[in-house]
């Protein structure tokens, strides 16, 4: 079971870094490779659909439509960022946001968190905050 969580992190991983780096290895601006990215995002919900034992209904597509709004823009950002200030300086940034959306849904949906638990996600945001300070030190 652990080698199975460890083996989808690190496909995960994997997967998030070349979601970033080849655009910057092929110079691929961030606003041609929108469209191209919507549609491959589109092909691999219909099919994850298809293939999934519960068909597509509507309302929680409505539910979450403002969510994928919101994700796309902040995506264009991340993409528009890269070519300004470079992907060493723009992604660690972008990730920076998972603070605020940690502690803001947190807050918003009135979640009872334990002292235990409050004291792990903020450790885990400070290593978080560390992190990308760290690396914006490496950008000259």
């Amino acid at each position: 079971m652990a080698l199975r969580i460890i083996m989808m992190l690190v496909c995960s991983g994997l997967a998030l870094s070349s979601y970033v780096v080849i655009n910057q290895y092929f110079n691929i601006s961030g606003l041609s490779v929108i469209l191209p990215q919507s549609l491959g995002m589109l092909y691999s919900a219909l099919v994850i659909n298809l293939k999934g034992k519960h068909r597509l209904r509507f309302s929680p597509v409505l539910r979450n439509l403002f969510t994928g709004l919101v994700w796309s823009i902040a995506n264009l950002a991340l993409f528009i960022s890269n070519g300004l200030i470079g992907m060493a300086a723009s992604f660690p940034i972008s990730q920076a946001s998972i603070a605020i959306a940690c502690v803001g849904s947190i807050l918003i949906f009135k979640e009872k968190k334990s002292l235990y638990e409050w004291l792990a996600i903020l450790v885990g945001i400070t290593v978080l905050m560390i992190g990308v300070g760290m690396i914006s030190l490496l950008k000259p």
